[in-house]
């Protein structure tokens, strides 16, 4: 998917070159744009690329439907681009930002996973602008970032509102007080030391920002408050934070600024594995990507490993038996082509008895 995808947007990106002003082109940076990525998200917090679209701005175009636009054409699986009228399109091309304007996403054949919107914007700071993307069914106002990369998680449940077509939408507005260059993470880090985990985040531009609140979360999705950290309201900052009492599993952090208005700003996620890997048994690609999967054995005991995949209802559609006989072996296991897709469970039995099972998205 994820190479169909790239391949299908450079095709339709040189096709609309033919109708650009000559003297600029998309491959010499020149233009301000917007690329938005739709991913499933796995249990282990890998990504799997669905689909995407790109917003291009300048001054010589115009936010008329015109041959400088693509349409959407529909994927079997999950689908996001953008309304505008009653058109969907996966390329735009438009006149240079003003302020309330916006880009309706639509998505459908959405499931019950979890997935995340990746904005890649690269100078539509020049504007002068802020953006949020509104969230209409958590009714939530996140900030994206106007120059960068901004991740932001969401859950497909099996509440219809939850996967409504038009569910998100990004508006761009004006900054107050443009003289002002507004607050900026220049990094946000996590490390492991010892029994800890370190956080250190470095800030521009702070101006009545009234503390920072470190959230942690163990799915990337829900966080909770940790601690709150007076800011220093310097032109440039430096700040840290030591976590003692770790999650078993990963971890993720992000920083989340206040300023003395109300407003908000959030750092990046930042995402640590505090278990061991040693004497582990993992398993990727989840979702699976293609007919297969492979299972991971780091440090386990010798011999043979029973492997059964059932379905929901508890039956069994897969079963065979491994053996095991390094300290680091993969094996791959293809799935019956006659499986359709959806959630299943890998169950994976050791030589001692032992079970460990994994959900499995397909």
């Amino acid at each position: 998917m994820k190479n169909y995808f790239t391949l299908l947007l450079s095709a339709l990106l040189c096709s609309a070159m033919s109708f650009s002003n000559p003297t600029k082109t998309f491959f010499s940076g020149d233009f301000s744009q917007l690329r938005t990525n739709l991913y499933i998200v796995a249990s282990d917090g890998s990504r799997v690329l669905m689909d995407g679209t790109l917003t291009q701005y300048d001054s010589d175009y115009s936010n008329d439907l015109d041959g400088m636009d693509a349409r959407k054409m529909s994927n079997f699986s999950e689908n996001w681009g953008m309304l505008r009228n009653t058109t969907t399109l996966v390329i735009e091309r438009r006149h240079s930002i003003q302020d309330k304007d916006s880009i309706f996403f639509k998505m459908w054949n959405m499931r019950s996973y979890t997935y995340q919107i990746e904005f890649i914007a690269a100078g539509l700071n020049q504007y002068n602008v802020q953006a949020e993307l509104r969230d209409k069914f958590l009714q939530t106002a996140t900030t994206v970032g106007v120059n960068d990369t901004t991740r932001i998680n969401f859950t497909v449940t099996a509440e219809v509102a939850s996967k409504v077509s038009d569910r998100f939408m990004l508006v761009f507005s004006g900054i107050p007080n443009a003289g002002v260059l507004p607050l900026t993470f220049v990094s946000a880090q996590a490390r492991r030391q010892a029994n800890s985990v370190i956080l250190s985040w470095n800030t521009m531009n702070e101006k009545n920002i009234k503390n920072y609140e470190v959230q942690r979360s163990e799915d990337g999705i829900n966080f909770t408050k940790e601690a709150t950290i007076t800011a220093q309201n310097h032109s440039n900052n430096s700040y840290s934070w030591t976590d003692i009492n770790l999650l078993n599993g990963s971890a993720f952090y992000r920083i989340k600024s206040l300023d003395e208005n109300g407003k908000t700003l959030l750092s990046s996620i930042m995402k640590i594995n505090i278990a061991a890997t040693f004497g582990a048994v993992k398993l990727y690609p989840n979702p699976v990507v293609g007919s297969s999967f492979n299972l991971s054995f780091l440090g386990q005991p010798e011999g043979n490993y029973s492997i059964r995949l059932t379905n929901q209802n508890g039956q069994t559609v897969l079963s065979k038996t491994i053996l095991i006989k390094a300290i680091e072996q993969t094996e791959n296991i293809a799935i019956p082509s006659s499986l359709s897709r959806g959630i299943y469970i890998v169950e994976i039995r050791k030589p001692d008895s032992n079970t460990n099972t994994i959900q499995l998205v397909y």
